[in-house]
């Protein structure tokens, strides 16, 4: 659990699973303190519990400075999907299939 921990802590720019990562890290550390010896990996829940709480806050930094810089960059993403499906016309939808027996991706124009 501890590894999991710091690879989800240490991920860039996603501040969810580096909270998650730091919950999980937390979890395992006092999982090993009640093992009473007979769990390793200590330093590396430690890691993840202090290395995610920093890359989380690093990572929100990052993201707030970006929509500062960037005002119209929150309203662009929000507007995105409704932009794509008004575009998209009611007589050429492109649907993606998957054959699972030949494990081939298709493409298919239903009119």
């Amino acid at each position: 659990m501890a590894i999991i921990a710091v690879v989800l802590a240490f991920l860039p720019l996603c501040v969810p699973l580096n909270l998650i990562g730091t919950v999980l890290g937390f979890v395992a550390n006092r999982r090993i303190i009640a093992a009473g010896g007979r769990l390793r990996g200590r330093r590396a829940a430690r890691t993840a519990l202090w290395g995610g709480l920093i890359m989380a806050a690093l990572g929100w930094w990052v993201w707030l400075e970006e929509f500062k810089n960037n005002p119209g960059l929150g309203a662009n993403i929000a507007e995105a999907p409704k932009q794509a499906a008004a575009n998209m016309s009611t007589e050429h939808r492109v649907v993606a299939c998957e054959c699972h027996d030949t494990a081939m991706v298709r493409t298919i124009r239903i009119t």
